[in-house]
């Protein structure tokens, strides 16, 4: 169909604007149309790229765009590939969701086509009226109950559609004269968008079952006898509706969903890539994917198809090698709720190897707790760590114990719990704070030895002196006392403060020294 005068300039697909040369707007009839000027495509995206580069926002440089690619396709892709790297994060992800949260607030049309699942029959009427004579190769349909990162959100994912097309000819160079973008409205379970006037999609919640699946057969139906050579892609469809309808026609039509294909295939590209570089086979690998819904489940499918076809494993064993963690965490078999492809990847147990040391036979029972005295052991320890006290009480605050002294141990006999504990006996020499020792008591010390060595100590040298504390009880603190609380310090400034002895306090001072008090004071 031939076009002149203003239906040349409101067509996006033929206008070029100042572009037209003279010849050209007399033949077109628009030669009165225009500024006299005419303007190279170069000077014309100079403009286009000012412009943009001047917007404020990503949301505005998005409008922007649009507002280009509505008037003038021509100029907005040639600006496109001049700027790929600095369009596509404001055409499509992430800025594309800012527009559809958005949508009702700054909606100045989309180029989609639009159909509800209540009205089967204006499939072929709308897109129709959309395509008009164009030969489609490319068929986008989208419900837009999946929008990858923000969910549901009904109408406003036509704006999705337009992003996704926008990528599709800059990066794949497919003709978008030649792709039918096809937004199905089937409601919404976002209560914000029932409740707004402003909405402008069906006011009702999603609709499910037989009614829907009629819509897409006839949907599919219509599609292929108007373009049979199209392509049919399925796009950001719901986890209740994505596999299914792909299930249903991957062996019957030429059909792709991006979310569970797309993004397992390079998935799969990556993985093939690397392990190539780094010359191991898939025997040696094992996956984890983090997130079990469609599109988690899209990749572990083209994982295991690339573990058959190149690594020459069984279907079985390559799914032995996928685990998937969701929300509920390791996708385990019988677990409620699972999905199709979630069962496929779901192990009946998890093996991991117990790393605990080994105990005598006589304190291990079957269930593979501790008992006896290293029972009584673990949980003082438990508690310590969590700050708990051992015979119950209000919490407290962890205590830093990095040196006891040997007269500080009660209870029980040190041999024996040396024994059980695999720590050395005593006369042994162990380091307080050495690898998975912190907090335990020293047994190895004695009164006149050379210490080993703490925070604040230098390493083989003498305790440093007992410092004054300001509190009222004018207590001291004394790095090294005797046996039995009884001060041996000839440092101390004045021990006769004390009556010639000090009671412990198991609170520690700054620089981790313990910290002495009268006798008969309480510690605080």
């Amino acid at each position: 169909m031939i076009k002149n005068g203003l239906a040349v300039l409101a067509d996006p697909m033929q206008n070029k604007g100042t572009g037209f040369t003279q010849a050209e707007r007399v033949e077109l009839g628009i030669d009165g149309l225009l500024p006299s000027a005419v303007q190279t495509i170069e000077q014309q995206e100079a403009m286009v790229y000012e412009r943009f580069c001047a917007q404020p926002t990503d949301l505005a440089k998005r409008m922007y765009l649009m507002s280009v690619l509505d008037s003038n396709t021509r100029l907005y892709y040639y600006s496109m590939a001049r700027h790929l790297t600095e369009y596509m994060p404001m055409v499509y992800a992430p800025t594309v969701a800012q527009s559809i949260e958005g949508f009702d607030d700054h909606y100045f049309g989309s180029r989609v086509a639009y159909v509800d699942v209540k009205h089967p029959e204006n499939i072929e009427k709308a897109l129709k009226q959309f395509a008009g004579d164009s030969d489609i190769r490319l068929v986008v349909a989208t419900d837009s109950e999946g929008i990858l990162g923000i969910g549901d959100w009904g109408v406003n994912g036509a704006e999705i559609l337009t992003g996704k097309l926008a990528v599709y000819t800059a990066a794949a160079a497919i003709d978008p004269t030649k792709i039918l973008p096809v937004m199905i409205d089937a409601g919404t379970n976002r209560k914000e968008l029932l409740d707004d006037p402003r909405y402008m999609g069906m006011r009702c919640e999603r609709i499910r079952g037989k009614e829907y699946d009629d819509f897409i057969e006839e949907f599919v139906n219509v599609s292929l006898r108007l373009y049979p050579e199209a392509l049919l892609h399925w796009e950001d469809f719901g986890r209740p509706c994505a596999a299914p309808i792909l299930e249903r026609y991957r062996d019957k039509v030429l059909t792709l969903n991006d979310d569970i294909q797309g993004t397992g295939v390079t998935v799969l590209g990556a993985l093939e890539a690397s392990r190539r570089v780094a010359g191991t086979s898939y025997d040696d690998a094992k996956i984890v994917i983090f997130g079990a819904g469609t599109a988690g489940m899209g990749i572990a499918d083209q994982i295991v198809d690339g573990m058959v076809a190149f690594g020459n494993m069984t279907l079985e064993a390559a799914q032995a090698r996928i685990y998937a963690v969701d929300r509920q965490g390791l996708i385990l078999k019988g677990m409620p709720d699972l999905t199709e492809g979630q069962r496929r990847y779901a192990p009946r147990c998890l093996r991991v190897p117990c790393r605990r040391r080994s105990l005598d036979p006589r304190e291990r029972r079957g269930d593979g707790q501790a008992h006896g005295p290293r029972r009584h052991l673990d949980r003082a320890r438990r508690l310590h760590r969590e700050g708990l006290p051992r015979h119950g009480g209000e919490r407290r605050a962890p205590l830093h114990r990095p040196h006891l002294q040997p007269h500080q141990a009660r209870g029980g006999n040190r041999r024996r719990r040396a024994r059980l504990d695999g720590r050395p006996r005593l006369g042994d020499h162990w380091h307080p704070l050495g690898p998975g020792r912190a907090g335990r008591r020293d047994l190895s010390h004695r009164p006149g030895q050379q210490r080993p060595h703490v925070p604040g100590h230098l390493p083989g040298g003498p305790a440093p002196e007992c410092q004054a504390r300001e509190p009222r009880d004018a207590a001291r603190r004394c790095p090294r006392p005797g046996r039995h609380g009884r001060h041996h310090d000839p440092g101390c400034p004045d021990p006769s403060a004390h009556g010639g002895a000090h009671r412990h306090n198991p609170q520690r001072g700054e620089g981790g020294l313990p910290v002495c008090h009268r006798r008969g004071d309480k510690p605080r």
